[in-house]
């Protein structure tokens, strides 16, 4: 069996720490998200009944919606810098009324201000 050649051994090595190191732990932290409407409407008005966020790699987080905007947090575990949240507000139905996506700052606060615009059921 003939041994690698240097340029694929260095390819090889190179593969295998891009791997390693995508592979190591960030630094993680539960935080709260605060949303609201960008329409100013509340959940009751837009016809939303709760609320999803996610980050790439996690099970989902949901919370109802409150009759008071200032009600609407979830909370969300095992947050990471530099990740990008996605959220929906979504109808009985499970329809998507209004999204939003937002990339985590690499200093994660304890809680993020987050608004959800009008997708129209998308």
């Amino acid at each position: 069996m003939r041994s690698p050649s240097p340029i694929r051994l260095r390819w090889l090595v190179a593969c295998a720490f891009a791997v390693s190191s995508a592979c190591q732990p960030k630094d993680s932290k539960t935080i709260t998200v605060h949303w609201s409407l960008a329409d100013g409407r509340s959940c009751v008005d837009a016809g939303a009944v709760r609320a999803v966020v996610s980050l790439p790699g996690a099970a989902e987080q949901s919370g109802r919606c409150s009759q008071l905007p200032d009600g609407n947090r979830i909370t969300v575990p095992d947050a990471y810098p530099d990740a990008v949240l996605t959220a929906r507000a979504e109808s009985a139905g499970l329809a998507a009324l209004y999204r939003a996506e937002q990339t985590l700052p690499s200093e994660l606060p304890d809680e993020i201000e987050l608004v959800l615009f009008f997708s129209g059921g998308r």
